[in-house]
């Protein structure tokens, strides 16, 4: 399995969250370089500390990272605002293996299957206080497979409970992401930190 990235400020005070416990959930790895299914260990870890350290531009990451550190223009996050963010939260994929060689390439039903069981294992393990999910497809995927008794998993509420773990789904950060219309869904995961 792709090991998830943990940042390391995550859940202690001097976080960019104060303490919170925030995991992000992306949608899935794509690497050119593996066979898709496969999963090589460190590839999220080495690509998230290759973006800290060297490609700030790549977009996903560019924009996720903008949004979490509250700015509405990546032109407005340091280096070292850059390099806060990532030390604050936990990341990773629903997807746990190579989804796709390259972007944009559709991802097999049966490889976000396998996401249901990594994802709650990970849950257990790191018992995140929070969950912010990137995209709407995701969002059904982790409503499936975590909250299944939800009719219309792809239709739960975008910022919502389950099991007393307060979640919030984004639009995917890739293309057309307005920072001032997904504002709200993090701060109702910052707020749960005072519930």
């Amino acid at each position: 399995m792709i090991e998830a990235w943990i940042g390391s400020s995550w859940g202690l005070p001097n976080s960019c969250f104060n303490g919170l416990k925030l995991l992000v959930v992306g949608e899935s790895t794509h690497a050119a370089e593996y066979p898709v299914g496969s999963s090589p260990t460190n590839l999220l870890t080495d690509t998230v500390r290759d973006f800290v350290e060297n490609n700030r531009n790549w977009r996903f990451y560019r924009i996720l990272t903008t949004f979490l550190a509250g700015h509405t223009a990546s032109r407005n996050v340091s280096d070292e605002v850059r390099h806060n963010v990532w030390k604050s939260i936990a990341f990773r994929n629903f997807v746990p293996v190579v989804a796709a060689n390259y972007a944009r390439q559709p991802v097999p039903a049966e490889l976000f299957l396998k996401g249901g069981d990594a994802h709650r294992k990970f849950l257990e393990r790191y018992q995140p206080e929070a969950v912010l999910v990137c995209g709407f497809n995701t969002w059904g995927w982790f409503n499936l497979q975590l909250n299944p008794m939800a009719p219309k998993p792809w239709e739960v509420e975008r910022m919502t409970n389950i099991d007393n773990l307060p979640c919030a789904c984004i639009k995917h950060p890739s293309a057309g992401f307005s920072y001032l219309r997904w504002k709200p869904a993090l701060d109702f995961l910052s707020d749960a930190q005072h519930d």
